[in-house]
């Protein structure tokens, strides 16, 4: 059984979530249809079993935006100091990272070479490995499900995560390991709007996200899992609109601008 927040033109909600207070602007479905130039935002609740669950699901805008990832593995930061320190208007947390900051998958940004190479083809049909390539784009996100969709290395800024959870609008994760844990997925919709997913409240297993992401009214064609746990964050001040989900300190981000 899930919840969603109605939106008829542009409503400001007041929540308090994980003892942060925020404000939200909604946008209607006819607004995230134009010029993509605000985020669109709306909280969606999730009752499986005895849990209550809040996820937050942002439209990343498109228009007037620059997208890159951050990485910074000797001073890891929770989202809010990233936004600040960067002046970004959105910071999500991005790829899973090892015990000394560096990301433990292919990382490349415009600065140099991943230290991780770029997978083998055999190694990208393999449904299990980091099959979810996450890529920066003049426009915004790009997203490709390696498996299905095999290629060289670019030389964009681009990054690899697991598993893939949703793939031409079907849920991958076929088996429920039980390991419930705060979430982060970044997703594309029907239209081709960009999201990004966030628990603000609860736990859910990968399975249940990748079965809850294809019952959503978006339509999501493709949506692939980030480093969760206590990773999971997003910091957003855009216009009128801030919303701050805690994180943990984390090594890396993904980072939007405003450039009008």
């Amino acid at each position: 059984m899930r919840k969603a927040l109605s939106s008829v033109g542009i409503l400001c909600v007041l929540a308090v979530i994980v003892g942060v207070i925020f404000i939200v602007r909604e946008e209607s479905p006819s607004m995230k249809k134009e010029s993509r130039s605000l985020p669109s935002v709306s909280v969606r609740e999730v009752v499986i079993g005895d849990r209550s669950i809040s996820m937050l699901v942002v439209g990343l805008p498109a228009s007037l935006r620059e997208y890159h990832f951050i990485s910074d593995p000797g001073q890891p930061k929770i989202v809010s100091e990233w936004r600040s320190e960067l002046g970004a208007e959105i910071v999500f947390n991005g790829s899973y990272f090892n015990e000394d900051g560096t990301p433990s998958g292919y990382w490349k940004t415009g600065k140099g070479k991943s230290a991780v190479p770029w997978p083998s083809l055999e190694d990208q049909a393999d449904p299990n490995g980091y099959t979810f390539a996450v890529t920066a784009l003049v426009d915004g996100l790009h997203f490709q499900y390696l498996p299905a969709n095999p290629s060289e290395e670019t030389v964009d800024e681009t990054f690899l995560s697991f598993p893939t959870l949703v793939a031409d609008g079907k849920p991958l994760v076929k088996v429920d390991s039980g390991l419930l844990a705060r979430r982060t997925a970044v997703a594309e919709d029907v239209d081709g709007v960009k999201y990004v997913i966030v628990t603000e409240k609860g736990t859910l297993s990968l399975y249940e996200l990748s079965r809850w992401l294809v019952e959503q009214p978006e339509q999501f064609v493709i949506a692939g899992n980030l480093d969760g746990g206590p990773s999971t964050g997003l910091s957003m001040q855009s216009g009128l609109s801030k919303i701050e989900v805690p994180s943990a300190p984390i090594s890396n981000v993904i980072a939007i601008w405003n450039r009008e």
